[in-house]
C-alpha cells in the first residue's frame, strides 16, 4: 500500500508541473514576436487553450521554448472541431 501511496505522490507532483495558460486571461502577459511566443518575459513552453464566451473551448496549442510543438486544435463556437495539426519546432508537419 505504500508503494501505491508513492506513486500516486510522484505522479501527482509530475502532473502539477505542467504549465497551462488562459490566452483570454493572461493576453496581458502574452506576447507574440517573430514567431516566439512569450509569457513574461520569457519563451513560453507549456500549454495555451481559451475559451470563446459561452465556455466552449476556442483554441489549444502547445509551445516548446517559445514555438509550437505538438498538438494545435481550433474549434467552432458549437464545440465541434474545425482544425488540428501537429507542429514541431514552429513548423506545421502534417
Amino acid at each position: 500500500m505504500k508503494k501505491l501511496t508513492y506513486l500516486f505522490l510522484a505522479l501527482l507532483i509530475v502532473a502539477s508541473c505542467s504549465k497551462s495558460i488562459d490566452g483570454n486571461l493572461e493576453k496581458d502577459y502574452i506576447k507574440y514576436e517573430k514567431g516566439i511566443i512569450y509569457y513574461k518575459g520569457l519563451p513560453y513552453s507549456g500549454e495555451v487553450f481559451a475559451n470563446y464566451k459561452n465556455g466552449q473551448l476556442e483554441y489549444k496549442e502547445n509551445y516548446k521554448d517559445g514555438k509550437r510543438d505538438g498538438i494545435q486544435e481550433i474549434y467552432f463556437e458549437n464545440g465541434q472541431l474545425y482544425k488540428k495539426g501537429n507542429y514541431k519546432d514552429g513548423k506545421l508537419i502534417d
